[in-house]
């Protein structure tokens, strides 16, 4: 009996591992597919349609948006409520200070313990949530009830999760190449088809995935020296989040919706993303050019180390110079907008201060995360869970000590020691790793 010509013949033919078969063989040599090992089901070859990276433009994109909503949904659900929180506080009883910024920054507790163009687009989501939800939320806690704030977003998310259930693929490779061989196993009644993922349990991968994190968090030196400057950077974006109503409407006198407006300010971190976190790339091929045509000394030290898999490719280290000068004009902006606040100057230029903050930690941002990426590949996923972690830390204890920061030091002071922070943090990171990461790669038994 001849198996039926079928486009499944090409999977059987790119088993990885496996020989090639014939597809004119009869059920007498079926028997040829069953051997002691079970053969492996991967994609067809490197243009397989139904592999994610090969799917047509419009399904990319539409993948893309989906889930940039979901980005852009959690950090508006953190943010939205920062306008009414004087009014919350007042009706349900809650103690003005660090009482009042820990309903806001409760939220963030969540984020520690949860898991080319199209990047940009969902890099600029999560970006815009804390734009536009604060604007958002003091119209409605000034014209409605603030418990409307909370009422929008459940239906805002429960549409989201409707359009997602209808428009977004599945993109998980282990799951697509799970159903693809279950396909096979029926259409060649062959058993022993198999994927790489098959033999994991629920409860390894359960194990690896809630351990791999908090190890690299507590070995890899490159880990906490970037993301303790990654934290410090997310926790003063929300510390500006949650002191702009009390600054706006009680030391410049404005009403809520107005005050809400400056919010606006926080786009700078768009100028950041769009505009400046290209150059990031831009920087990253230069030097590697540089590096093909002369050997820097970061690549000699790599090479004496034997990472030489990245010498054609550029090393990770090619990410960081942009982090100094983004350092420096992150630092500025935190002082701009203390000092400006503190002799309660034109509107404009604490928000400028603002923008100039947003926009250099944004860059700050994309250079670590491509750092990571580059550095542990395969465990780039738990490197970007230690740093949420930590980022998620800050972001929920900024705010909490920000009105006694602010009532005992004034703004002026009170940034200035934070504009301190920033650039005992952000310059000394990316210049010790440019002359010592080779070597801490070399050694991590997470960097293959």
């Amino acid at each position: 009996m001849t198996l039926p010509s079928t486009s499944h013949h090409l999977d059987i033919k790119h088993f990885q591992g496996v020989p090639e078969v014939s597809l004119d063989s009869s059920s007498s040599n079926a028997s040829s597919y069953s051997s002691e090992k079970p053969k492996l089901v991967t994609w067809d070859s490197p243009s397989d349609p139904e592999n994610p990276k090969n799917w047509p433009r419009l399904k990319k994109w539409r993948a893309t948006i989906v889930i940039s909503l979901f980005a852009f949904t959690a950090p508006m659900s953190s943010s939205m409520s920062a306008p009414a929180l004087d009014i919350i506080s007042k009706e349900l009883k809650i103690p003005l200070g660090m009482q009042t910024n820990l309903v806001m920054s409760i939220f963030l507790l969540a984020y520690s313990l949860g898991p080319g163009q199209a990047m940009s687009v969902y890099q600029l989501a999560p970006v815009l949530g804390p734009v536009i939800a604060p604007i958002i939320g003091a119209y409605i806690s000034q014209y409605t009830t603030w418990r409307w704030a909370f009422w929008s977003l459940s239906l805002f998310c429960l549409i989201l999760q409707f359009i997602a259930f209808i428009a977004f693929p599945e993109t998980y490779t282990p799951r697509l190449l799970n159903l693809k061989a279950r396909r096979l196993r029926e259409s060649t009644q062959n058993p022993d088809l198999r994927t790489e993922w098959d033999d994991k349990t629920l409860s390894n991968i359960l194990r690896i995935s809630l351990t791999r994190p908090w190890k690299m968090l507590g070995t890899q030196p490159i880990i906490q020296l970037l993301c303790l400057y990654q934290a410090f950077n997310f926790g003063m974006l929300y510390l500006i989040i949650s002191s702009l109503p009390t600054l706006w409407e009680e030391r410049y006198g404005m009403a809520k919706g107005t005050a809400s407006l400056n919010y606006l300010a926080l786009l700078g971190s768009v100028i950041g993303s769009t505009i400046f976190g290209p150059s990031i790339d831009s920087f990253y091929r230069y030097l590697t050019q540089r590096n093909i045509n002369n050997r820097s000394d970061i690549d000699s030290l790599a090479s004496e180390k034997g990472d030489t898999s990245n010498n054609q490719e550029g090393v990770p280290e090619y990410r960081l110079p942009l982090m100094v000068p983004a350092s420096l004009i992150s630092a500025g902006g935190i002082f701009l907008f203390g000092w400006s606040a503190q002799a309660k100057m034109h509107w404009i230029v604490p928000d400028i201060g603002i923008a100039l903050f947003t926009a250099a930690s944004v860059i700050c941002y994309l250079s670590i995360q491509m750092y990571l990426v580059d550095t542990y590949t395969r465990y780039a996923a738990s490197a970007s869970a230690a740093s949420c972690f930590l980022r998620s830390i800050a972001a929920l204890t900024f705010p909490l000590f920000a009105p006694g920061l602010f009532e005992r030091l004034g703004y002026g002071m009170g940034c200035s020691v934070l504009g301190c922070v920033c650039l005992g943090l952000g310059i000394p990171a990316p210049i010790l790793l440019w002359r010592v990461g080779a070597r801490l790669r070399a050694r991590s038994g997470f960097v293959e």
